[in-house]
């Protein structure tokens, strides 16, 4: 049931996007680097956002699957990642803006949700990363 209701949740949401997009021409045009020869419509991230974020909230509301802290923190990187991507698809940013928002909202990540400490590696078994687990958690 859960996934049923979640296909038909993405699937009203990227035909919404979808013809929000058309509506007001926010499209891609082809160019030599793209993969598509028509215009496409731009925002399908929004559909993924919305989608996501609203399955994590039933799931944080029914459950309590995570701490508050925790949810708040990847509830807010969410909203920023997916905020600058509609903007960038809507009016175009340049890359530095948005890497600066994704470095800041890796911060954010590193501080609510945590570090990533050990990793398990076949045949050796547990390595602890050291001071290099906050650099592969920020990457």
């Amino acid at each position: 049931m859960l996934i049923a209701g979640t296909a038909a949740c993405s699937y009203a949401c990227v035909g919404w996007v979808r013809s929000m997009a058309q509506r007001k021409s926010i499209l891609d045009i082809p160019n030599a680097r793209s993969s598509h020869s028509n215009p496409t419509p731009r925002g399908g991230g929004l559909a993924i956002f919305i989608v996501t974020c609203g399955g994590l909230l039933l799931s944080q509301i029914l459950y309590a699957t995570w701490p508050v802290w925790t949810f708040a923190g990847f509830l807010v990187g969410a909203m920023i990642i997916a905020s600058v991507g509609w903007i960038d698809d809507v009016h175009g940013l340049p890359c530095s803006m948005r890497f600066l928002a994704h470095c800041f909202v890796a911060l954010v990540v590193v501080e609510t949700i945590g570090v990533w400490n050990v990793v398990e590696v076949p045949l050796v078994g547990q390595v602890t990363l050291g001071w290099s687990g906050y650099l592969l958690t920020f990457l």
